[in-house]
């Protein structure tokens, strides 16, 4: 009886914690109306619930102190990953806006609308996976994201925003879908590794003044339903050697 009870203490002190409490939760709340947040010991945030989320204010800069104003403020440079689970549709402005440790995003298809500075300036990340039903990706999304070195942008996108990947300055690779209508000012201006871009033939009716000032592109093809190219749209782009135009340019 004495082994036996000796052995059910040892399993019993080798449940894992999980089972016991909660996952290594550090904190919790809510985001939105109908949206929670969890982060957990590992830096994993994890949106859930339905709709939409806040929207927030941009980080704010005193000195060397950045007061923050989502609800894991005390908590943001420990975020190192997000997950947006099934049913969020909309993400608030500057959500996760200068999170340092931030390194990877994942969204579910659920989501289909990005409101502004979403990762503004989240100099680590370099893993983000958005939204097969995306509608837009919005101003400043994406803006100093300094170390992201590629992105796929999902074919249901048909407007990129200002500034929307501004001085993405390792930024090399960019998938543009073929629904896209418009690319905003500066859209990806000072994304100063971006050698090549393959703008989609489909719908592209506009692209915005300086959207890829700087660049070091070599060869441009300007598609044929493109009506508005505004002004200095590849200004400075030191290395462009040969423009396709088609006479649709007004």
């Amino acid at each position: 009886m004495l082994l036996l009870a000796g052995m059910l203490l040892v399993v019993g002190l080798l449940v894992p914690a999980n089972k016991l409490k909660a996952a290594g939760t550090v904190a919790s709340g809510s985001c939105g109306p109908s949206v929670v947040w969890t982060l957990d010991s590992d830096g994993t945030l994890v949106l859930s619930g339905s709709g939409a989320t806040d929207m927030y204010k941009a980080p704010q800069h005193h000195g060397d102190n950045i007061e923050y104003f989502v609800p894991w403020a005390d908590y943001v440079s420990d975020v190192k990953k997000v997950i947006v689970n099934d049913n969020i549709t909309e993400l608030g402005g500057y959500l996760f806006a200068e999170h340092p440790s931030l390194k990877s995003v994942s969204m579910s298809s659920s989501v289909t609308y990005l409101r502004p500075g979403l990762f503004f300036q989240c100099s680590s990340l370099t893993d983000v996976v958005l939204s097969p039903n995306l509608k837009n990706i919005n101003n400043k999304d994406f803006e100093y994201c300094v170390n992201l070195t590629s992105i796929v942008i999902p074919s249901t996108v048909q407007h990129i925003g200002s500034k929307a990947f501004y001085a993405c300055s390792k930024l090399t690779s960019v998938t543009l879908p073929e629904n896209l209508y418009t690319i905003g000012e500066k859209a990806f201006a000072n994304c100063t590794s971006l050698s090549k871009i393959d703008l989609p033939s489909k719908n592209l009716n506009s692209i915005g003044d300086t959207a890829f000032y700087a660049c070091p592109l070599k060869s441009v093809v300007i598609p044929p339903k493109v009506r508005i190219l505004s002004t200095n749209v590849f200004g400075n782009c030191t290395a462009l050697t040969n423009v396709s135009l088609p006479n649709t340019l007004t």
